[in-house]
């Protein structure tokens, strides 16, 4: 790092090796920039949502619910980072608010399409599948769930990609 104690320099890092999947440093780095600085509500939410990929979807919540209170103003990304800690969870109906307040983008509405389903939805869930059969025909949700959303246990990712299947099982 050329700025070591520079909070938002360990943030970025860490994001870094999200994507590179790298969980245990990433957890590293953003617990760093939470180290140097602990008021930080965007550090704290994406803190949250890192635990939650790591398959701690609960701690996740609970420093997400600091974020919020901290920044009530708050950007809209923080409403998918917590529907996807939500959904690791097991609550699809308070993930699905989350994604609905989500303008529309193909990769907002398969997870909002998963979270309908596994709540038992599926009018919902089959019509966000096939909005984005219609809007994005060349976008495949099932290879977006698989690939772009971080998750460290394999079993979390199928969970979620079961459940965007289950809302396109109608759709065919």
């Amino acid at each position: 790092l050329l700025a070591p104690e520079e909070p938002r320099c360990h943030r970025i890092m860490a994001l870094t090796r999200l994507a590179g999947r790298d969980h245990e440093a990433a957890e590293h780095h953003m617990r760093r920039a939470l180290d140097i600085n602990p008021y930080d509500a965007d550090t704290t939410l994406q803190m949250g949502y890192i635990l939650s990929l790591r398959g701690r979807p609960h701690d996740g919540l609970e420093l997400m619910d600091r974020a919020i209170a901290a920044n009530p103003l708050h950007a809209e990304w923080y409403h998918y980072d917590r529907g996807i800690a939500l959904y690791a969870a097991r609550d699809y109906r308070r993930s699905a608010m989350a994604f609905q307040r989500l303008p529309y983008g193909p990769e907002r509405w398969s997870t909002l399409a998963a979270a309908l389903a596994r709540c038992g939805d599926l009018t919902a869930a089959r019509q966000c599948e096939m909005r984005i059969r219609k809007n994005d025909p060349g976008f495949s949700p099932a290879d977006h769930l698989r690939t772009s959303i971080e998750f460290e246990r394999p079993e979390d990712t199928d969970h979620l990609v079961q459940g965007f299947e289950m809302a396109a099982a109608g759709c065919s």
